[in-house]
């Protein structure tokens, strides 16, 4: 109710976005179908059915446009009509399952890919007597400017440019790109850089958190159960670098700024 009211009173807005879609059917897949129906029908309420986040490499790259050029960016877009028709159970109940379906076996190909793109790198530099590194902050420091780089790489020759002038080193200062480039080192270090041999295989789910954190880089606000101590989960692994303007709540605590 205080949620609903926030939101019809205009204090919150939620706007939709393909990983909210994917991780709340993912919670909600186990119910029977009248409590699964009311539960989405309460999570679509609160959803701004005409804004949506926009997708994770469209942030990334009005980013680096916006940087390059000193200009700011509209970080959502409008709901194109398949997504308004799916965010609508009353038209397409299926459509929700169906969607957040297509999205999971995105993550569990993207996942498949990289594991490959690990292993290879893991035999290459074992042969080569690579040791990897002790602890996150110090494989970070490394792959941290790497990264950037690579993201810059992809633009139009002038952007590129512009980029560089104003220092590669400032973007991390982006909060897109601190939380992208964070948890990609985060994804390097847990399997591949770190040293003590412990490397776990890559999980569809962290792919998917790595979207996400690009995605909950465009709100105010970023909303989530699990705990920064928790090892290895989204909000710890954005706590191990300082990222500028990311606040990260439970729902308690949001609950508790709406009705301060």
């Amino acid at each position: 109710m205080k949620l609903q009211n926030a939101v019809d009173t205009g204090a919150i807005v939620i706007p939709a976005s393909y990983t909210v879609i994917e991780e709340t059917v993912s919670l909600l897949r186990d119910r029977g179908e009248e409590e699964y129906k009311a539960q989405m029908r309460s999570v679509l309420n609160l959803i701004d059915k005409t804004r949506m986040v926009k997708a994770h490499h469209e942030l990334i790259r009005d980013d680096l446009l916006s940087f390059a050029y000193q200009r700011s960016f509209v970080r959502t877009t409008a709901v194109p009509e398949n997504f308004e028709r799916i965010l609508d159970l009353s038209i397409d109940p299926n459509g929700v399952q169906e969607l957040a379906e297509e999205i999971r076996a995105f993550y569990d190909h993207a996942a498949t890919k990289r594991q490959k793109d690990f292993d290879r790198l893991i035999a290459e530099t074992t042969e080569k007597g690579f040791t990897g590194f002790n602890d996150f902050p110090t494989a970070w420091a490394i792959a941290a400017p790497i990264i950037v780089d690579s993201l810059v790489s992809r633009l139009p020759r002038e952007a590129k440019r512009l980029c560089k002038k104003h220092g590669l080193g400032n973007l991390l200062n982006i909060k897109s790109i601190g939380m992208a480039v964070t948890y990609e080192s985060w994804l390097l270090y847990s399997h591949w850089l770190r040293g003590d041999g412990s490397r776990g295989k890559v999980k569809a789910s962290e792919q998917g958190d790595f979207f996400h954190a690009i995605s909950a880089s465009a709100a105010d606000i970023f909303v989530t159960e699990e705990h920064k101590e928790k090892y290895g989960r989204l909000p710890y692994i954005l706590s191990q670098v300082p990222i500028k303007r990311l606040t990260i709540m439970n729902l308690k605590e949001l609950l508790h700024t709406l009705t301060s």
